[in-house]
């Protein structure tokens, strides 16, 4: 597994471990604390929910780095995770807390879809099975949270993945050769 993929996962499982939901979550009751911006999407509302999200970051992050490097990865990661909180605190009162790592999954997913949709065109059967492999992993996770409170945000999802989806269809066309170089080499080599 690439470092930034394996450090922010080794984050996700430090912030379930030692700190706990409720010190890391984004939730309107305490709108002082700034910085439930920042960890809300490492915070997780139970060990099935971390696992589920871990999977799917894991895997997704790991074609992103691979192929593009830690510096596209961090950036997909902070824009996922602050257009969903952005979006989440303006236009959704209805959620009082947030929490997990799925949106930026959802941004990952987007990028490659919108890279790959461009500049290697038949891939297109890689991006489907990343699609169905994430869907099945997010709805077990979902299936588990059974929280009075926690519930799936699917615009907070959709809204990611479009952010990933421009970045990626921009980054295809600023770099196709990098894209089309040995993907398909790159994907047999999954961990």
């Amino acid at each position: 597994m690439p470092l930034f993929t394996s450090i922010l996962a080794t984050v996700c499982v430090a912030a379930h471990v030692f700190a706990g939901v409720a010190r890391l979550a984004y939730d309107r009751a305490y709108p002082q604390e700034w910085w439930r911006w920042v960890t809300a999407s490492f915070a997780h509302y139970d060990a099935t929910h971390l696992l589920t999200n871990l999977v799917a970051f894991v895997i997704l992050g790991t074609l992103v780095e691979r192929r593009r490097g830690a510096l596209v990865l961090a950036l997909l990661t902070a824009l996922g995770a602050s257009a969903t909180l952005a979006w989440l605190h303006l236009l959704l009162p209805e959620y009082r807390t947030f929490a997990g790592l799925s949106a930026v999954s959802f941004a990952l997913l987007g990028y490659l879809a919108g890279a790959l949709s461009l500049a290697a065109p038949g891939t297109a059967g890689t991006v489907v099975t990343l699609a169905i492999v994430h869907q099945i992993t997010v709805a077990t996770g979902v299936a588990d949270l059974s929280a009075a409170d926690v519930r799936p945000v699917w615009q907070l999802h959709a809204l990611a993945g479009a952010v990933g989806l421009v970045i990626g269809r921009i980054d295809a066309r600023r770099a196709p050769g990098s894209w089309r170089r040995g993907w398909r080499s790159s994907v047999l080599r999954l961990p």
